[in-house]
């Protein structure tokens, strides 16, 4: 089966379709799928309708992003949220607390690509433990920030201790979130959510 398409910004259905077939709990951050007239089904589809109805909506990504499948085509969880409370697209969405997973409203907030950047996670290459910390082959520490697309040379340091000092400094000179550069996060709604997305050969489910 060919997988659904999906584009990170993609434009998103409109605030009156997403409204027919989701609802949001703002509390627990979930989608969950409408019931719907069997007359909106082709064929015998309607049999999903009476498996999913009521239930969480899409499925955790290896990315650790909740996704849902509407129409045909992929979408972050956490931008249809943001549709179907404010009626328009969000530009990026960053997750306050680093938590992929938790779309509570109080932890979603609209954001430009240079914001959401100040807020990400350990990448899986990183040697140090450290965001822009790196191990030298002369056995000192280089430290390192990006701000605007170009890096700042931080200084070689002896110690890992002091090049992570460098560092830290930089981060709250430069507004990064606290939670910037943690490695694995606990997940909110990780465990709640069930893949009960419909197959997306059939245009006509969400």
């Amino acid at each position: 089966m060919t997988a659904a398409p999906r584009n990170r910004n993609a434009p998103l259905p409109s605030q009156e379709r997403l409204l027919e077939l989701l609802s949001y709990d703002e509390t627990d951050g979930t989608l969950t799928w409408k019931p719907r007239d069997r007359d909106s089904f082709r064929d015998n589809r309607w049999g999903w309708l009476k498996r999913f109805a009521g239930k969480y909506a899409g499925s955790v990504s290896k990315a650790g992003y909740v996704r849902v499948l509407v129409e045909g085509r992929t979408y972050a969880a956490h931008r249809l949220i943001w549709k179907i409370v404010h009626g328009v697209d969000p530009d990026y969405i960053d997750h306050i607390d680093g938590d992929r997973t938790n779309n509570r409203l109080s932890n979603l907030r609209n954001v430009t690509k240079g914001a959401n950047n100040l807020n990400m996670r350990l990448r899986s290459d990183n040697r140090s433990g450290h965001p822009g910390v790196k191990p030298l082959s002369t056995g000192r520490y280089e430290a390192r920030i990006k701000k605007e697309g170009r890096f700042i040379h931080l200084g070689n340091f002896a110690t890992l201790a002091e090049a992570k000092a460098a560092r830290q400094g930089a981060e709250r000179s430069l507004g990064f979130s606290r939670t910037h550069g943690a490695g694995d996060r606990p997940t909110y709604a990780a465990s709640r959510v069930r893949v009960s997305s419909p197959p997306p050969t059939n245009p006509a489910q969400p």
